[in-house]
This record gives C-alpha cells, sequence and structure tokens, in this order.
C-alpha cells in the first residue's frame, strides 16, 4: 500500500467525496453518508491509498469546548480496512497513529488549548470506568504518557438531557494551562440521571 495522509480544511469537493464513500449499511450508518454532518467540523484528515479514499476523520470545534477541539471525530474506515471490533482490539492501525498526530499538529498550529477524543459508555462499563477500551486504547496513542483520561463524563453535544451527548474524554493538553470541555458530571452523577 501506498498510503498519504493529509490534513486540510474541508470544502465541497471532499464533502461531496466524504459522503459518497461513507455510505454504507452497518449499525453506524445513521451517523454517515447523507446524515454526515460537517458542520462544526474545521478540518478533516483523509488516509488514501493512492487515489482512493480508505479512511478520514475530522476536527471538531463546537463553541460549548471553549478553546478545546474534538479529533477523530466521525472516524470512518473503509469497511474492507476494519478490524472485526474496535473496542477490543489492543492497538490501533499506524494511519490512525499518523492521523492523530497530524490533528494534534493543526490544533497546535491553529492555538487550541486542549485535543480531545471521546467516546460514548456502556452502561455495562461504568463499574469499571478505568478500564473502558478509551482508556486503554491511550497507550497506543503518540506521546502515550501525556494524555489524560477524564474522570467524569463530558457534554460534547446538546441538548444535556440525551445520554448519548454526556461521553467519556481521553485528552491531550497542548497548553500547561488547558482545561477539558465543560460542562461534566460525575460518573455517579450520570448512574443516576441516565441508569437509574
Amino acid at each position: 500500500m501506498n498510503l498519504v495522509i493529509n490534513t486540510c480544511e474541508i470544502n465541497s469537493t471532499i464533502e461531496k467525496e466524504v459522503v459518497d464513500f461513507s455510505k454504507t449499511n452497518d449499525r453506524l450508518s445513521h451517523n454517515y453518508g447523507n446524515n454526515l454532518d460537517l458542520t462544526d467540523s474545521i478540518a478533516i484528515t483523509t488516509v488514501r491509498n493512492g487515489n482512493e479514499l480508505i479512511a478520514f476523520s475530522t476536527i471538531l470545534h463546537r463553541e460549548m469546548f471553549g478553546n478545546c477541539i474534538r479529533i477523530l471525530n466521525r472516524y470512518f474506515r473503509h469497511p474492507e480496512y476494519r478490524r472485526m471490533n474496535w473496542g477490543h482490539q489492543r492497538r490501533i492501525k499506524d494511519y490512525t497513529y499518523q492521523m492523530i498526530l497530524q490533528q494534534i499538529l493543526y490544533a497546535k498550529d491553529s492555538d487550541y488549548d486542549i485535543v480531545f477524543v471521546s467516546r460514548e459508555l456502556k452502561d455495562k462499563n461504568l463499574d469499571n470506568f478505568d478500564s473502558t477500551a478509551l482508556n486503554r486504547f491511550k497507550d497506543y496513542f503518540p506521546n502515550r504518557d501525556k494524555w489524560i483520561f477524564s474522570p467524569k463524563m463530558h457534554l460534547v453535544s446538546t441538548p444535556k438531557i440525551f445520554k448519548e451527548n454526556w461521553q467519556s474524554i481521553l485528552y491531550y493538553k497542548l497548553k500547561e494551562n488547558g482545561k477539558p470541555p465543560k460542562p461534566s458530571i460525575s460518573v455517579e452523577a450520570y448512574k443516576e440521571r441516565f441508569v437509574g
């Protein structure tokens, strides 16, 4: 494979390409294809094998994040290149590693304080919060010792009444005084509010 990984601003040509590319019938199809919303995405990272698009993710900023941005947003990989189960794999692909590096560099160049990755939390993981897949993956991220797994659940979308809008996050400080996005709530408060 001759992989080319590139991070750039989103234009109408690339938007049409990723919308068409991400049309699928899998369990997350409601997030992709014609439903792919790039409104708050400030950049995109594409992975190509020659000219063939094989994966992408965006860099997302919402006003509610303050000076933080979410990386690996809407991460999508062509079915031919996927692992069987992302959540139980113990490492990440090299091109995902390179994607993270490029998105961190983009964030630094754009003067953000924090980059973060977020993931919905399954109810069964609430009692083993520190051993979720997201926390384990930091061992395979660039500068792995600098990633911080937040002990809280963070609001990453609105409205705040929906359980799936509160997610666990792994964040990386680009500036010493950087703070993770708010609002956030404790895992206990999350359980009381959404799990019962």
